[in-house]
């Protein structure tokens, strides 16, 4: 993956499946551990919030529509 130098890119993987995952707080219905993904998901939105991060959620059907795909750059 080509990144521009000083961009921070986080791929959630199954840390938080989409967007709204994180902006309203919500848990998938498979949490194992709800207080340590409710932990994740404001870790990653201080990463996204305070430092500037570019979030790639792990399931999110329509931000896989709007991001560029390989061989383009992310950034």
């Amino acid at each position: 993956m080509q990144v521009a130098k000083g961009v921070n890119i986080v791929l959630t993987g199954n840390a938080c499946y989409t967007k709204t995952n994180m902006d309203l707080n919500l848990l998938p219905s498979v949490a194992f551990e709800e207080q340590e993904m409710y932990h994740s998901l404001g870790k990653l939105r201080d990463m996204c919030d305070k430092q500037g991060a570019t979030i790639i959620y792990g399931h999110d059907p329509d931000q896989w529509k709007e991001i560029p795909h390989a061989p383009e750059p992310l950034a």
